[in-house]
């Protein structure tokens, strides 16, 4: 994941050099798409107007369509970077799926962890 606001880092597994190297490569582009596009800045611009507009319930649709438009953009960078899309899906697939049970994934708003965003993104990727 994309960590930090200032000096943005990516933060992986300890497995993470025991993975195949198309999966790591399709990792890391993904996540440097994130610190390209600035990401973690607009996510924390996004939770201060949470903030703020708590009550206000487009507020909350809002930051839905952001963080879903935000993983597209990214899985888009890495198809336009030649990995195939059927590829991809599988990577996504296997990080999903061998990620620990008690993660703190929910916690800290790792998107791509969000079962129910999942089949919507694999679509999208293969589409």
């Amino acid at each position: 994941m994309a960590w930090g606001v200032w000096r943005a880092c990516i933060l992986v597994p300890q497995n993470f050099m025991e993975w195949p190297q198309g999966l790591r490569q399709s990792v890391l582009l993904h996540e440097l798409g994130h610190i390209a596009r600035r990401d973690p800045i607009s996510q924390l611009v996004i939770e201060i107007c949470r903030c703020f507009y708590w009550f206000h319930p487009l507020v909350w649709l809002a930051v839905s369509r952001v963080k879903i438009e935000r993983e597209r953009a990214c899985d888009d960078l890495v198809l336009n970077f030649g990995v195939s899309a059927k590829d991809y899906a599988r990577h996504l697939l296997e990080v999903v799926s061998n990620r620990p049970q008690k993660c703190l994934a929910p916690v800290i708003g790792v998107a791509m962890a969000d079962p129910r965003l999942l089949e919507d993104r694999l679509r999208s990727i293969l589409d």
